[in-house]
Parts: C-alpha cells; structure tokens; sequence
C-alpha cells in the first residue's frame, strides 16, 4: 500500500523544469516508492536501478550506448540507489548537457552523492531530502479521522495535551503518538499489522 509523502507534490511541481531531480534519504524511507509513484503517471518514461550491475556497467563504462537505451526515447529517466555509480556526477552531467530526458536519481548516502555527483551538476540540480514519516504523514495512514483534529491543535496550540479535545480523541491521538514514537516513522513499520 502506498502512503502518500508530502515530497510528492513539491517533487512534481518540477516535472517540467530542465534540472535533474534528486531525492536522499536513509534506506527504507520511501524513496524508491515515491520514484515509482510519480514514474506510473508519466507517459514516455525509463525506470532503472543501479542495484542491476548490467544497467550501472553500461552507464559507467559507455555513456552513449547508456543513453541510446535509455534517454534517447523517453522523456523522463528514473534512476535509483545512483550513489553505486563511481563517476556518476560526470555522466549525469553530459546526459544532461546533450538530451533533453528529464532525470531524477535517488540514492541512499548523501556523502556518496554529494562527493561523486552533486559538484559536476551545480545549477543543473535540484536536491531534496525525503525522511521517514512525520507524526502527520504516520496518522493519515493509521486513522485519518483524527487527522482534522491534529491539524487544528497544530494550528492553535503548542501542545497536544493544551487542545481542549474530547478525552477520547485526546486519548487516541496520544495512543497514535506513543506508536510513532516507540517504533518510528519508517512505511514498513507503520504498515505492518502488528508488533
């Protein structure tokens, strides 16, 4: 099942902008799920991963038979867990400056990114970080009826126990709150169906 991410709707007010588009973030957050996501909307578009050492070998070692394959036709290009690529910033770099694909990359080390890719790309990227579950993005999957009711003590109050709620919302909401504190934000904890 998927959960929505608030990164979801930021990410696709650039599908039409030129730069690429990157997503990092700590493993089992969401980012391949959010990629596919917005991959299953688009017409004329690639999804790859480079945990497929075939797809990483041909973008490392021959960029033109890489994007004959894979940007030529397509419009937008998905690239996931990019940080495996040893020279990926310079590839990205002449994919960009010779084809007009679209591109978003994710990738799970910032360091491995940022040293490898992110310095080639300055103006021809957009970095945006996706983090497990905030409280909000957690209750809207549990038990999106108290959604209005964290909204509204959010907008009001510093404090959840300062919002004058019935003691059963109140109650249910700190129940939710002790779950999300105990066992984290990440999408695989929160849909399991049990402990």
């Amino acid at each position: 099942m998927y959960i929505k991410r608030k990164l979801e709707d930021t990410i696709l007010k650039y599908l039409r902008s030129p730069e690429i588009i990157s997503i990092l973030g700590p493993w089992q957050c969401g980012k391949t799920i959010l990629l596919k996501k917005i991959f299953q909307n688009l017409e004329s578009a690639a999804f790859i991963s480079f945990e497929d050492r075939k797809t990483l070998d041909m973008f490392d070692k021959n960029i033109d038979d890489f994007a004959e394959v894979y940007a030529k036709n397509n419009k937008y290009l998905f690239i996931d867990e990019f940080q495996y690529s040893k020279n990926g910033g310079q590839k990205l770099k002449y994919l960009y400056d010779t084809r007009k694909t679209k591109i978003f990359i994710s990738g799970s080390s910032a360091v491995d990114l940022t040293i490898n890719a992110i310095k080639y790309l300055v103006g021809r990227i957009f970095i945006f970080n996706l983090f497990p579950l905030d409280f909000k993005e957690f209750l809207s999957y549990r038990d999106k009826k108290y959604l209005g009711l964290l909204s509204e003590a959010n907008r009001n109050f510093k404090s959840l126990k300062d919002y004058p709620a019935g003691e059963e919302a109140q109650n249910a909401l700190f129940k939710y709150y002790e779950e999300y504190v105990i066992f984290g934000g990440y999408p695989r904890v929160v849909l399991a169906g049990n402990e």
